[in-house]
C-alpha cells in the first residue's frame, strides 16, 4: 500500500474515532415541566460524561419569561471533568404566571460533543394559584 494511502486511512480511523468519542457523552431533561400555583417550577437536566475531557461552554437561556436569565460559564477547554453523572439544578418562577415559556440549556465538550435541551414551563392551572381570590382570578383568564 502506498504511503500517502496508509496516511489517508489513519486520518479515517482518527477522526471515526473522534466522532464516536464525541458521541458518548449524554444529556437529558424533562420536556415539559408544570409550574406551581405561584409560578415556581423546579426540575433537573442530567449530563453523563463517559471520558475525562475539558469543558468548553456551557449555556443557559431562561430569558423567556422566567426570572433565570442567560449565562455563559466558559471552561476554555481548560477544566477537565472526568467521568460520571452530573446534575444541574434549574429553579425560579414564571414572570408571568399566565403564559407557558421554555428554557434552553446547551453544553459542549472539547472533543466536539454538543448536547442540548429545552424544557416547556407550564403556566400553573387555572384556579390553582395561592393567592385567597384565585377562584375570581380564573373568571377573567
Amino acid at each position: 500500500m502506498n504511503s500517502w494511502k496508509k496516511t489517508i486511512a489513519g486520518v479515517i480511523i482518527f477522526l471515526a474515532a473522534l466522532v464516536a468519542m464525541a458521541g458518548a457523552h449524554e444529556i437529558s431533561a424533562p420536556a415539559a415541566v408544570q409550574a406551581d400555583g405561584d409560578g415556581h417550577f423546579l426540575y433537573a437536566i442530567t449530563v453523563v460524561i463517559t471520558s475525562a475531557i475539558e469543558l468548553e461552554v456551557v449555556y443557559l437561556d431562561g430569558t423567556d419569561n422566567t426570572d433565570l436569565g442567560s449565562w455563559i460559564a466558559d471552561g476554555f477547554c481548560m477544566v477537565i471533568v472526568e467521568p460520571g453523572t452530573y446534575t444541574e439544578i434549574m429553579e425560579g418562577n414564571l414572570l408571568d404566571v399566565a403564559a407557558d415559556r421554555t428554557i434552553f440549556y446547551q453544553q459542549s465538550m472539547c472533543d466536539g460533543w454538543l448536547g442540548e435541551v429545552t424544557t416547556v414551563i407550564l403556566a400553573p392551572v387555572v384556579g390553582t394559584e395561592n393567592e385567597s381570590w384565585s377562584a375570581v382570578k380564573s373568571l377573567y383568564r
